[in-house]
Formats: C-alpha cells, sequence, structure tokens
C-alpha cells in the first residue's frame, strides 16, 4: 500500500524508492532529521513521492534544488512531541539525573553532544569526531579560569560507544585535563537537553532540540559545515563559531545573564520554524499523512489483532496437526467428559481418548479447515471462537466437565479471565483444568 523510508538518498533508499515508482506504489519520505545544510551530491533531490518535513526550515533545502512546494509537507518531529511535557519537569529530571551521576545540581553542566562522518562524500571529514571534541575539551580551563565551576556532559551515540569512551579519556589527557571532570553517556538525549545549561554540538539537530527545551545551545562550526552553508539563522538563539571562539561563548553564555536571556528568547520564536507546532501532535500529523498517502480506507481499517484472529479458513497443516501427550498425561482423575478448547486438528484429543477409551472427547477449533481434521478423531466439534457458543444449548450440562484443555489458547483470546469465569460454571466437583501458556521469554 505504502513505501515509507527514513532517508531515500543511500542505495538501499533510493532503490527502494526507485522501485516504488515502477510499481506505482506510493512513497514517503519520513525525515528523520532538520535537513540543516544544502542537498548537495548524493543529497540532491526528493526520491519520493512525498516527504514528511520537520519545519520550515527542513524544506529550504528542498525548494532550493527545485523540488515542487506540494511535494514537501511541514508535519513536525513526532519524536519530540514529549519536550513540553520534559520541561515542565525539568528541575526533578535535573535532580534525578545529578543522583545518578554523582553531579551536583547546584553547579552548571554543559553538555557536548558528539559529531561523526557517514563518508557519504569528499566533502566528509573523517576526523571530525575528534577534532570538535578536542575542542570542546580545550575550553575547560578557560571557564575555570573564569571561576565558572562546571560539569561537563560528553553525551555520544549508542553507535560511537565501542570507542568513545577511550577516545574522550585519550584527548582529555593530551590536553593535560583530568578525564574524570567529564561524564560520559550514550542514553537520554531530551532528559540531557531539558537539564543542562549550555549544550554545545555540532551542525546537529540537537541544537533543534535546545531550541525546544529552551536550554542555550552552541553550534561549533566546522570546515564541512562552512563549505555547505550556515545550519542556524542569525536570529534562531543558536550561537555559531568557529573552534577559537568557543570558550569565549561559552563563558559568555554562562555568565552574561542578559545576553543568556535574549538568546532564549530568539529561541523561543524561531523554534516553530526548525519544528512546525500546530493544534496537534506531530505524530497525529504524520499519522494522517501515512494514511493519505497510503489511500488507506477508514471504514475498512482492521487492527493487527483482527486480522490475526480471522484463521477461520487458512491452512490446517502443519501447526494444527501437533498433539500434546505431555498435558494428557497431567491428568489424574480418570476423566469421562472432556472439552479441548482450541483444539486445532483434534491431535491432543485423540492422543487422550486412546489413553481413556470410554472419555467422551468434544472440541472447540476457529479454523474450519482444522475443525474438519478434528471431527473424524473427536465425538464432537464446534466450529467457532469459545466466546459465541452457549454450551448449555449445545448439549454440556453444567458441573457435567471433568476435564478441560486449554493449550496455547489463552493468549489469543481478547479477555481471558472472562473465558475462565464463564467456563467455571460447565466444571465438576472433581474437574481438571490443564493450560499451555507460552512462555516467550523462554523460548527453548
Amino acid at each position: 500500500r505504502l513505501i515509507l523510508l527514513n532517508e531515500d538518498v543511500t542505495a538501499t533508499g533510493r532503490l527502494l524508492a526507485a522501485w516504488a515508482r515502477a510499481h506505482t506504489v506510493p512513497s514517503l519520505l519520513l525525515q528523520h532529521g532538520v535537513q540543516l545544510s544544502t542537498a548537495y551530491t548524493v543529497h540532491g533531490g526528493l526520491y519520493t513521492d512525498k516527504a514528511a518535513i520537520f519545519g520550515g526550515r527542513g524544506a529550504e533545502a528542498y525548494l532550493d534544488i527545485g523540488v515542487a512546494p506540494e511535494r514537501l509537507q511541514l508535519t513536525g518531529n513526532p519524536a519530540w512531541d514529549g519536550y513540553p511535557q520534559k520541561v515542565a519537569a525539568r528541575d526533578s529530571i535535573r535532580q534525578s539525573l545529578c543522583r545518578q551521576f554523582n553531579l551536583d545540581a547546584g553547579r552548571p553542566i554543559v553538555m557536548f553532544g558528539t559529531t561523526w562522518s557517514a563518508n557519504l562524500t569528499a566533502f566528509c571529514d573523517e576526523h571530525v569526531y575528534g577534532d570538535t571534541l578536542r575542542a570542546f575539551i580545550r575550553s575547560i580551563p578557560a571557564l575555570a579560569g573564569h571561576g565558572i565551576a562546571a560539569q561537563y556532559v560528553i553525551k555520544d551515540r549508542p553507535t560511537n560507544a565501542h570507542f568513545g569512551t577511550d577516545r574522550y579519556r585519550q584527548i582529555a589527557s593530551e590536553e593535560g585535563i583530568d578525564p574524570a571532570v567529564l561524564t560520559y553517556v550514550d542514553s537520554n538525549t531530551e532528559d540531557w537537553v531539558v537539564a543542562s545549561d549550555l549544550i554545545v554540538a555540532v551542525d546537529s539537530n540537537l541544537s533543534v532540540e535546545a531550541m525546544l527545551a529552551g536550554t542555550p545551545s552552541i553550534n561549533l562550526m566546522n570546515e564541512t559545515g562552512m563549505l555547505l552553508g550556515p545550519s542556524f539563522d542569525g536570529e534562531s538563539g543558536v550561537v555559531e563559531v568557529e573552534q577559537h571562539q568557543l570558550p569565549g561563548a561559552m563563558i559568555a553564555l554562562l555568565s552574561d545573564a542578559a545576553w543568556r536571556e535574549q538568546m532564549q528568547q530568539k529561541m523561543a520564536v524561531r523554534a516553530v520554524h526548525y519544528n512546525h507546532r500546530g493544534d496537534r501532535p506531530a505524530a497525529a500529523r504524520v499519522a494522517e499523512l501515512v494514511a493519505v498517502c497510503g489511500r488507506f480506507d477508514a471504514s475498512e481499517q482492521r487492527h493487527v489483532w483482527q486480522q490475526y484472529l480471522d484463521v477461520e479458513e487458512t491452512d490446517a497443516t502443519g501447526y494444527h496437526e501437533g498433539a500434546r501427550g505431555d498435558l494428557v498425561a497431567m491428568f489424574t482423575n480418570q476423566p469421562r467428559f472432556v472439552l479441548d478448547i482450541g483444539c486445532a486438528a483434534g491431535g491432543t484429543g485423540a492422543v487422550l481418548k486412546q489413553q481413556y477409551p470410554q472419555a467422551q472427547v468434544w472440541g472447540i477449533e476457529t479454523n474450519r479447515a482444522a475443525a474438519g481434521v478434528a471431527a473424524t478423531r473427536l465425538d464432537k466439534v464446534l466450529v467457532g471462537k469459545f466466546e459465541e457458543f452457549d454450551l448449555e444449548a449445545e448439549g454440556i450440562a453444567k458441573g457435567s466437565l471433568d476435564g478441560v484443555i486449554v493449550a496455547d489458547v489463552l493468549e489469543h483470546m481478547y479477555n481471558p479471565w472472562a473465558v475462565m469465569v464463564a467456563l467455571q460454571p460447565y466444571l465438576s466437583i472433581t474437574a481438571q483444568v490443564i493450560i499451555s501458556i507460552p512462555n516467550v521469554r523462554n523460548l527453548k
């Protein structure tokens, strides 16, 4: 019905977008970041039919290369819908993180968000991770010299964690700084954004998140970023600096209250340009766009659980042929009237009749093909869902069942507890109910 991509420019995404076009399947790009840089080389186009764009800033790169405006839909980023709640809980989040990482909530927290190189084009700089991290670490003595007793957090990507810890310690040692003054983390991004007093990032969506949280932010420019043009406009409130300007900007934002407030006010005004805001959450806008692009008819919509409960006509081979002799062996009361709920093709009931030849075994089964096979093995088979039957009307008197098997069935039912309650009046005083429920935590 619809091809969804989170990028359409590298080999796999672009190929799938082309396949969709060739097969007249609609396609939609759910942008995974604000398009802060120029749409250059491999990024120089929109290959899906439409794109869900975070905000006006992300649309600019596409409009600049001639993409028709009607192919761009401003939705905002669903992943950022929770920021208002995070901001409201700022103090408690800060206290929690400080307890967890042994920080002082009364001292400034400065967070550096690492960057990386995907090496997709000749513009990329494979040294950008270490070079920008070094620039941040080099700024620490300058802040201390101005009497700013800040605490420094390095927020890395989980994919970098296998080398990030050793790398930041190595750089700190080379710069004559005790690595212990740095806290290294790779999770809880939103919490750190709202808990920090200052964020330093590198041409990153992290600065957009800072705008949403009202946390002052610095964009550390680098050679690649300067070639591609500024990431943030002059009124964004995000301060863009080169490496030699970084210490001064950090000191100013932490010590000059008036300038800090001015930047925060600009961020609050301009945030909507980077992440669209409307009367509904971004998730709702994206969901609506998906429904429209995929031509999904809401009147025909069926939930996944409904789809997988509709098993009346599926093939009765394979799974349905199972026999649970282990469950039959659990009976100790010499059952004479047994109901197998979800009897499949009757394999378990057949084993029970072999062991207890005098027993009458009935089954209930939703799959018609399986029920047809079970009818040749059991005394009677009701075709449908347990909840649909009046057992007494079908010939099962109350208090008559002294055996019930419910093998790997309860977890498929809409209300398992209601099924057990409904079954209770039909049980004899010596009845045994044998239940098997899969344990997904122990698949063996």
